[in-house]
């Protein structure tokens, strides 16, 4: 996976320089284009808002402080396991 400053390094405009395209983006949040582009019509990505972009003509731009914050809701996990909080496992009986 590019780091963010290798997402960066594609576009030597300064006016473009912290903002990455819809499929660069998509990439760096680990989705497929179509994916965000149907998340900016549906108002809903990962079951949240999906992140802020800007519009020029009709190209669109996600800020990369915006996508990194907008991952940063999320929590760490280590297994599927920790979805479920405090329901008990399947099959047992309280």
């Amino acid at each position: 996976m590019r780091t963010p400053d290798q997402f960066q390094d594609q576009y030597s405009s300064k006016y473009l320089r912290g903002y990455l395209s819809t499929e660069d983006a998509a990439a760096y949040l680990g989705y497929q284009p179509y994916t965000l582009r149907r998340a900016r019509f549906e108002n809903l990505l990962a079951g949240v808002v999906p992140p802020t972009y800007v519009k020029q003509g009709s190209r669109v731009f996600y800020r990369l402080e915006d996508l990194t914050n907008w991952l940063s809701q999320f929590k760490p996990q280590t297994s599927t396991a920790e979805n479920r909080g405090e329901q008990s496992p399947r099959g047992s009986q309280s």
